[in-house]
């Protein structure tokens, strides 16, 4: 396969990929949050638990996260399991994005040191986004989570391939063009 038609071919696979992933996040934060309002949440069969807090879902067009449709294996799962799950999503998302920055950079640019560049940049982000999680943790700063989730964010996407490559780019460009 031609490497442009298998860099269009992954970037399209990752795109929709980013569907799924939204689905899960935004439905695992979703059954976490609406959980927490549903007493004994833990000891109720799945079924009860869906029909109780299906009953708040509402017809808001502009608000995806009440709206979205229900993942019902989601219903399956306690409030420990669910927070284990986000979490566990979050830094699988994470490693799937790394490796398919790596693979398209190389695609690319097929350089070893902008390989580097993503592995230490990923891996000081992801120390950068748990140092402030623990500081939030240690100090009681609330916003510290929503500061340590957005980094995290950044990383279960495109936006690194798409910094990274077009910084990649154009330095390439200053750099091979006369002074």
């Amino acid at each position: 396969m031609p490497k442009k038609l298998l860099f269009v071919f992954v970037v399209i696979f990752t795109l929709a990929f980013g569907y799924v992933q939204e689905q899960i996040k935004v439905g695992t934060n979703f059954m976490i949050d609406m959980s927490a309002y549903v007493e004994d949440y833990d000891n109720l069969p799945p079924e009860q638990r869906a029909a109780i807090i299906d009953k708040w879902r509402f017809n808001a067009p502009g608000n995806y996260y009440y709206t979205h449709e229900p993942n019902r294996w989601m219903y399956e799962f306690s409030r420990s399991q669910l927070n284990a799950m986000k979490w566990t999503a979050a830094i699988a998302f994470v490693v799937i994005h790394w490796v398919v920055t790596v693979f398209l950079l190389g695609i690319a640019f097929n350089s070893q040191s902008l390989k580097k560049l993503v592995h230490w940049g990923y891996a000081g982000l992801l120390i950068v986004s748990l140092g402030i999680f623990a500081f939030g943790k240690l100090t009681g700063w609330a916003v510290m989570y929503a500061v340590s989730r957005e980094v995290l964010g950044a990383l279960q996407s495109l936006f690194p391939l798409m910094l990274i490559g077009l910084a990649h780019y154009f330095y390439s460009k200053m750099k091979s063009s006369p002074q």
